[in-house]
């Protein structure tokens, strides 16, 4: 009778550890964000008309312009990666919320700051001021994100670019003082990778 109560305690003992196992076993793979991730850039357009002055001079980007703004943001998102090549530049998001500048095919990152998604459709980036022109902390919020066959979308509605592309970003304008920032609509497009 006793080996009874000690086979059914045994049993019963080795039922709830597996139990508890699995359990624990799937929260934690059930615990990392989608949005973990290795992204490339692959493209923005402006979600509002600007006037910025580039080296060719002062020009009027309308709403939907890809070309320029592009460009713009690239050099905003990437603008202190540590790539031997620019073209292997990528934005990693870790699960411990911090985010990385990595480099496809290389050994060199750079901590750009740090991430967090406060609901399914924002993504938050918090770009540390040790990597920023200004020396300050940025931060920008990626609203109605989609992440869909591994393409993030999402319209940032408070991008930093300049008023003048041939001064640094946030510093006084020569003669007028005016902070070099305007706070602008971007619609822009990620490339998960990994």
């Amino acid at each position: 009778m006793d080996i009874k109560r000690l086979t059914k305690g045994l049993v019963m003992s080795l039922a709830v550890g597996s139990f508890l196992l699995f359990t624990s076993c799937d929260d934690e793979s059930g615990d990392t964000d989608p949005l973990v991730g290795t992204y490339q850039f692959t493209g923005a357009t402006l979600g509002q008309a600007i006037t910025i002055t580039l080296a060719t001079g002062t020009v009027d980007l309308p709403v939907g312009d890809a070309q320029t703004t592009s460009l713009l943001v690239s050099a905003g998102l990437l603008g202190a990666q540590p790539c031997a090549t620019a073209t292997n530049a990528r934005i990693e998001l870790r699960a411990d919320g911090t985010s990385w500048f990595v480099c496809a095919g290389e050994t060199a990152e750079l901590q750009q700051g740090t991430w967090s998604s406060p609901s399914a459709t924002t993504l938050d980036l918090t770009v540390s001021g040790s990597v920023t022109s200004t020396g300050q902390d940025i931060q920008v919020s990626i609203t109605d994100i989609t992440l869909a066959a591994n393409v993030l979308t999402g319209t940032v509605t408070n991008f930093p670019l300049p008023l003048d592309a041939t001064q640094t970003l946030g510093l006084p304008l020569p003669g007028s003082g005016t902070p070099n920032i305007q706070l602008v609509s971007v619609n822009i497009t990620l490339l998960k990778t990994q």
